[in-house]
C-alpha cells in the first residue's frame, strides 16, 4: 500500500501526510517500515479507546437506569419505527 501510494497523487489522508512530511530540521522522511508500524499503532489504539469508551458507557447506563431510559427515548424519538439506521 505504501509503495503504491508513493507513486500516486494521493488521497489527502493520514497516509499521505506520513509519506509527504519531513522532519523540520533534518529533512528526513518516515521509512515505509516506520509508516507501516504507525498505521498498525493507530488501528490498535483506535480499537482500545473505542472498546474502553463503550465498556464505560454500558457500565454507566447499567448503573443509572434513568439515564439509560432517557437515551433510549432519544433513540426512539430520532429513529421512530425505523428498523435500520
Amino acid at each position: 500500500v505504501v509503495a503504491a501510494r508513493q507513486h500516486s497523487s494521493g488521497e489527502g489522508d493520514l497516509l499521505d501526510r506520513m509519506l509527504e512530511t519531513a522532519h523540520p530540521e533534518t529533512g528526513e522522511r518516515l521509512t515505509p517500515e516506520n509508516i507501516r508500524r504507525q498505521v498498525i499503532t493507530f488501528l490498535i489504539a483506535g480499537h482500545e479507546t473505542t472498546s474502553g469508551a463503550l465498556s464505560f458507557a454500558l457500565h454507566y447506563l447499567a448503573q443509572h437506569p434513568d439515564v439509560a431510559a432517557r437515551a433510549r427515548a432519544e433513540v426512539d424519538r430520532v429513529w421512530g419505527d425505523t428498523l435500520l439506521p
